[in-house]
């Protein structure tokens, strides 16, 4: 999620993956990203933060590439 996105007063549309621990800690923290406006979800134990953080460059590369003003990342179900 941009941070200009964040800092603005449109929509917020997007999905956070929340790695922890605690998965009290977790639910608390998709509390937070769902009354942002987002949806949260539980990606399991702190050591699984290191992919979903390694996802990052990625995203930073397409938005340049293709000129997007923030990419992100959707789970869908098939």
């Amino acid at each position: 999620m941009a941070a200009t996105a964040l800092a603005s007063n449109e929509t917020l549309e997007g999905e956070v993956l929340v790695c922890g621990n605690d998965v009290e800690a977790r639910s608390t923290v998709i509390s937070i990203v769902e009354a942002a406006g987002l949806k949260g979800w539980h990606a399991g134990p702190i050591d699984n933060s290191v992919v979903s953080e390694s996802l990052t460059p990625i995203l930073i590369f397409l938005n340049k590439r293709y000129k997007l003003n923030g990419s992100g990342i959707r789970i869908v179900e098939h």
